[in-house]
């Protein structure tokens, strides 16, 4: 007896839905992996602030130095528009350059450094000034003559641990720019005319 094959219209439609479950399995899976990537992703982006900070500095300046003096200071304005720490201070005048800060221990003013760095709260200004915050420079390279100026490169991080640089012209002068206003405007018209001819 010859065997014979029947075929079957039911049988191909079963291994039809067989590879369609596959299809359909496979399909599933890769979807649930891009899904879990495009999360994985996001969380991801969540945990690192979109913005670095932006610092904006006013009203610097540093102290002329004169012959054989080794140290002076630089004192300024910062504003950062997020919470972030001046971390570092470099310039090609000094071989140190540190942020410090005065304080009064036991009615003994004394200098210390920052390892820190020094904070900066989002939107808030803070003053570096003589008898406070300020930046030290020591073992300066040269004399530091008035009306001159030096590069600052100033060295921010933020929460996340991003840093960020700035590069600051800063005028060398005897006093505060304040202090300089306020001793012209109470110079003598006359004294003033004199200087303009």
């Amino acid at each position: 007896m010859r065997a014979s094959v029947i075929s079957s219209p039911l049988y191909g439609f079963k291994r039809f839905k067989v590879i369609k479950l596959k299809n359909l399995t496979v399909f599933f899976a890769f979807l649930g992996c891009f899904v879990f990537s495009v999360m994985a992703q996001a969380q991801t982006q969540a945990q690192v602030p979109s913005q670095s900070p932006t610092v904006t500095v006013a009203n610097a300046w540093a102290r002329a130095s004169v012959k054989g003096q080794s140290a002076t200071g630089v004192f300024m304005n910062l504003k950062s528009t997020t919470h972030s720490q001046l971390v570092g201070v470099s310039t090609s005048v000094a071989k140190v350059s540190q942020v410090h800060q005065m304080i009064m221990d036991n009615n003994v003013m004394k200098m210390n450094a920052l390892p820190n760095g020094l904070e900066l709260k989002a939107g808030s200004w803070v003053e570096l000034k003589p008898g406070g915050y300020h930046i030290m420079l020591s073992d300066l390279q040269k004399v530091l003559e008035k009306d001159s100026k030096i590069d600052l490169q100033l060295t921010f991080q933020d929460d996340s641990g991003k840093k960020t640089q700035m590069e600051v012209s800063v005028p060398v002068l005897t006093k505060s720019p304040a202090d300089e206003a306020a001793q012209s405007s109470t110079m003598p018209k006359n004294s003033q005319d004199h200087q303009h001819h």
